[in-house]
């Protein structure tokens, strides 16, 4: 293997700090441990570790570019987590990532991959996907699973009809009699929006990636992969709790132990060690190697700056200026000038403000400035150097007007060439030369898609520097040009730094309109995924809350929470975790002593995404989940009561009875050693106290609904009795929702008792069949397809089953082509709703109908 590291030339003029890289031996000895390991050695994932500005992203930048020479070539690619905009999908901008600089950079072929992403895009009817620009082979797999999703049971005879579309689907073609087999399996399994299909693709990629490997003879790894700032996974790069961190990061343990199976080596670069061990039974300490970074030694430090041309090299003793920026750069050292020149002890420096002072050496000599005094770095705090430090670098510059256009720069979370003359006004040439000099800066990262970061440690000094009537301008001046560019997540951006709490409503109401679409369009159900992307640049950290009032920022987490939970995705469970530790932020804020209201508000929603995870779960996780939500709205209780808030306490009941009532259904044996059932009509019959039928006749209506269909829930302890129940509680609704006046209403309970009706088992079945039809043809006098399709194609479902089954039980020809004809009417109205695998399946049943109407005698 080559050298990782160039060695120095001194005949080279003093090369830029960013571009210097000193120490880590112990570190890259362990990377180039695994790289060379013996075939038969195991692997393991390598997790750098260490605080903010110890140079992780430097040393997996550095490792990275040591592989870019060996010979053989080694595929590698790298991907920084801080450039992930959709969290809850995080694992497709990723593997996407890798996939195209694997097939760009080494002719690695993801035939797995591509197909399964094509039928998850179009799945989500996403024509507008970035995916689809970053990878322009995957456009015509896109038509190809287009058309094969529309019939998802004859997905073969789209392939045959598409040939020419069908180049990417290939490999699974040449599996001969089994390719096909396979891909109508996925095919199902995508238009089915089956959860799993997330991982699978994950799965994918890993088995794409071994089998395109060449591989190295006698070598146990025959790739790299690198993964730096993992905590930006997490809204406000906060790791979750334990037993939620897993939704959010579940992907990267499947891929790394994908990656463990295929001779890959994952390299992570985080700030705490990865806590996989300790509560994930699939994985062990030996599975993990979590090497520390901390800063570089005295004598380290001396060569950085010797070898940006910056006092003498080790072992001549360091320079007072050197010893001055090591001491400045050196966290835990007691500040102060008289301590910087009596205290000869140094500690170890911490490489971003080390570079950060050797830019600013360098820029003053750009200048024609003399360097800076000793002095100057010796009265910097090594407790909190970021303010100080920045404060002299941008001192350094020439003139006022460059350090005014770095700061401007700031105020926009990514930028490139074409967007930085949008700040301050300056002209070709200025801006020109100013933004040469910016991407030479040790603090400024090149992203790998022609734009730049300011580190966030640094950009964060930078932002505290400026008074708001400063930046309003500015703020204008990067919408306008982000707004011409078609960027809309950046204008979102500038519009939140201008008015948060009108930039809030605003985009509340777009995320809202855009959900709302989305029931009858799938085309606006992925808008409402990408409005939500939005947030992807805006931290929403302690930094930000310094700088906006506390309630517009607690009702922020607290509203992108509820965009999490009530957004669309394939696999819900990712979107969930980071509700609830959106949430958690907003309880920081929202205490239960300042702001009762909100704290009990903010519990009860926290329930409600406990409740929806227990769906995403095992059966044994469905039980804890749903014990803890119960426990959120218990919490609640202590804040909302009757007399202080009692709107909330009878929420409260109500949503405590709904978590009983999903515990209800899983108690499908009645085994369970509580009274599920008795604890979720207790808490309705005590909402019945606040909600009377004469001052809240359609809040008493639906909870004698909700009451209903809890009894139905039950599946043991009686059914025909639970049934009669359900349906005294929905004749008791009637009293209320009338088709006339309440026809919405009127319809779900129609529906409602309907199928109640159709499962009654006792009496004669027929009359209950015809009963439950008779409830059917009445919804479906309101339902339709244009204003409420789902509704609208649920129901045509029920009927068509009754007519079934009524057929089956009355061996009547009409029952069996009223079923047919109103299940053929369901799938196409779920087609027309996005719903593929409903409607797939409704045709199918169709189908088999009509087939045994043929046989019939």
């Amino acid at each position: 293997m080559s050298e990782i590291l160039p060695a120095p030339n001194s005949t080279l003029p003093s090369p830029l700090p960013a571009s210097v890289f000193v120490g880590r031996e112990e570190q890259i000895a362990a990377f180039r441990h695994y790289v060379e390991a013996e075939s038969d050695e195991r692997g393991r994932v390598l997790v750098f570790h260490g605080p903010t500005g110890c140079g992780k992203s430097m040393l997996l930048r550095a490792l990275h570019a040591g592989l870019q020479d060996v010979v053989p070539p080694i595929p590698h690619a790298w991907f920084n987590l801080r450039n992930v905009n959709d969290r809850p999908q995080a694992y497709r901008e990723v593997l996407t990532s890798w996939r195209v600089t694997l097939q760009e950079n080494f002719g690695l072929r993801f035939p797995r991959y591509d197909l399964c992403l094509a039928l998850i895009l179009a799945a989500e009817a996403n024509d507008a996907s970035p995916f689809l620009a970053w990878c322009p082979s995957l456009e015509p797999l896109y038509q190809l699973a287009k058309a094969m999703l529309a019939h998802p049971q004859s997905a073969h005879t789209q392939l045959n009809k598409e040939a020419s579309l069908a180049a990417g689907a290939n490999f699974w073609l040449a599996l001969g009699e089994d390719g096909l087999p396979i891909i109508q399996s996925l095919v199902r399994r995508v238009a089915d929006n089956n959860p799993n299909v997330a991982m699978e693709l994950v799965d994918y990629f890993a088995r794409d990636l071994g089998a395109g490997f060449w591989g190295r003879p006698g070598k146990a790894i025959a790739g790299v992969l690198f993964l730096d700032s993992y905590e930006s996974l997490w809204p406000g790069e906060q790791v979750l709790l334990p037993e939620f961190a897993h939704h959010v990061d579940g992907w990267v343990r499947e891929l790394a132990a994908f990656c463990l199976m295929q001779g890959v080596l994952l390299v992570i670069g985080a700030r705490e060690p990865l806590p996989w061990a300790g509560n994930d039974g699939d994985w062990t300490k030996t599975d993990l190697e979590q090497p520390e970074i901390g800063g570089l030694t005295p004598t380290q430090a001396q060569d950085f700056l010797a070898r940006c041309g910056i006092g003498p090299s080790h072992p001549e003793a360091p320079s007072s200026l050197q010893r001055a920026i090591m001491r400045s750069s050196s966290p835990g050292l007691s500040g102060g000038f008289l301590n910087q020149w009596t205290n000869r002890q140094l500690g170890d420096s911490l490489p971003l403000w080390l570079a950060l002072c050797a830019d600013t050496v360098q820029n003053a000599r750009r200048a024609g400035k003399p360097d800076p005094g000793a002095a100057s770095f010796a009265l910097v705090s090594s407790a909190g150097p970021g303010k100080k430090l920045c404060n002299l670098f941008l001192k350094s510059f020439r003139d006022a007007e460059q350090a005014d256009w770095l700061t401007e720069i700031a105020l926009t979370p990514r930028c490139d060439a074409a967007a930085a003359p949008a700040s301050h006004g300056l002209s070709d040439d200025a801006w020109q030369r100013n933004w040469e000099r910016f991407t030479e800066l040790s603090f400024v990262e090149d992203q790998g898609d022609g734009c730049w970061r300011i580190e966030p440690a640094v950009r964060g000094v930078l932002l505290e520097q400026q008074r708001r009537d400063q930046t309003l301008e500015a703020h204008l001046n990067f919408s306008h040009h982000w707004s011409e560019r078609g960027q809309e997540a950046l204008v979102w951006f500038h519009k939140w730094a201008i008015d948060p709490k009108g930039a809030l409503e605003e985009w509340t109401k777009l995320h809202e309109e855009a959900l709302k679409q989305g029931e009858t369009s799938p085309q606006s159900a992925a808008r409402a995924r990408e409005i939500l992307s939005w947030w992807g640049e805006i931290a929403l950290d302690e930094r930000d809350l310094e700088s906006i009032e506390a309630k517009v920022w607690a009702r922020a987490h607290a509203t992108l929470a509820k965009a999490l939970l009530d957004t669309p995705f394939l696999t819900r469970s990712p979107a969930l975790a980071l509700a609830l530790a959106h949430y958690e932020s907003a309880l920081s804020v929202f205490t239960s002593d300042e702001f009762p209201r909100e704290w009990a508000q903010t519990q009860i929603e926290m329930g409600t995404v406990q409740r929806a995870l227990a769906g995403e779960c095992s059966e044994g996780a469905k039980h804890e989940y749903l014990k803890a939500a119960i426990e959120r709205y218990r919490a609640a209780l202590r804040v909302a009561t009757p007399q202080a808030a009692p709107r909330e306490w009878g929420e409260i009941h109500i949503h405590m009875a709904a978590a009983h009532r999903d515990l209800v259904a899983l108690d499908t044996s009645g085994s369970r050693p509580y009274d599920y059932l008795g604890r979720a009509i207790s808490c309705y019959e005590q909402a019945l106290r606040l909600y009377s039928e004469s001052r809240h006749p359609r809040e008493w209506a639906r909870i004698q609904m909700q009451m209903g269909e809890t009894y139905v829930a039950a599946q043991s302890g009686g059914r025909a009795r639970n049934l009669e129940r359900a349906l005294a509680c929905f004749q008791t609704a009637q009293r209320v929702f009338k088709e006339a006046e309440t026809p919405r209403e009127w319809a779900e309970l129609m529906s409602a008792t309907g199928n109640a009706m159709a499962e009654l088992p006792g009496g004669e079945r027929g009359e209950n069949l015809r009963a439950a039809l008779s409830c059917f043809v009445g919804a479906l006098r309101v339902f339709n397809e244009a204003d409420t399709p789902l509704q609208f194609a649920q129901t045509n479902l029920q009927t068509g089953l009754a007519w079934g089954e009524l057929a089956y039980v009355s061996d009547d020809r009409t029952a069996f082509r009223n079923a047919v004809n109103y299940i053929s009417t369901a799938a196409q109205s779920f087609e027309h709703a996005g719903r593929l695998g409903e409607a797939a399946k409704a045709r199918e049943l169709a189908a088999d109908i009509s087939a045994s109407l043929k046989r019939a005698p």
